[in-house]
């Protein structure tokens, strides 16, 4: 009973302020889920079970995450009182292992291309609008795309063809 009703199976509540986002890890195992207090929690899907929960060392608040295609990195967005940046963490040492800066406002979203090489990130700042960074290539990033107003989610196209597709508070959404 439950799987196919869509009744409550369990409640996850270990986060110590808002949770600000979440994803499954592709294997379909694992979900994370992000904290607005700079805490990532990594729990078994099928049995609600915690298993583990990381917490920045300097309290840097999260905004957003995901994780990357490969499932042994994860990227954290950061708030605007935070430094407006992203996280690259490595799943198996729990460490942060990368640091991209240049967003201004915190950021709203991110997410990875199919292929893993490149990430995009939006930012509360519309001038800094999208950001596209080469994950090979870092710490810049490769391009940005401004808008008229605060950015809300990018997406990488399925079709592989590298394009982005970004959302915002313009009314419309872009394809670049």
């Amino acid at each position: 009973k439950g799987a196919n009703t869509f009744d409550l199976l369990y409640t996850l509540d270990d986060h110590l302020e808002e949770v600000v986002g979440l994803d499954r890890q592709a294997c379909g195992d694992y979900l994370v889920t992000f904290g607005r207090e700079g805490s990532w929690i990594f729990y078994d899907l099928h049995e609600g079970l915690k298993l583990n929960t990381t917490t920045t060392e300097d309290g840097v608040g999260f905004s957003c995450g995901a994780f990357h295609p490969d499932g042994l990195l994860l990227g954290t967005g950061t708030t605007a009182a935070a430094g407006a940046g992203v996280l690259v963490w490595d799943l198996k040492t729990q460490k942060s292992v990368a640091t991209m800066q240049g967003h201004k406002g915190s950021v709203t979203s991110l997410c990875f291309s199919e292929n893993g090489f490149y990430m995009s990130t939006t930012s509360a700042d519309h001038a800094e609008g999208v950001k596209i960074w080469d994950l090979r290539k870092l710490p810049k990033a490769v391009c940005h795309y401004p808008h008229l107003k605060s950015c809300q989610g990018s997406y990488f196209a399925p079709d592989g063809s590298q394009r982005v597709l970004t959302t915002c508070y313009d009314n419309h959404l872009s394809v670049w």
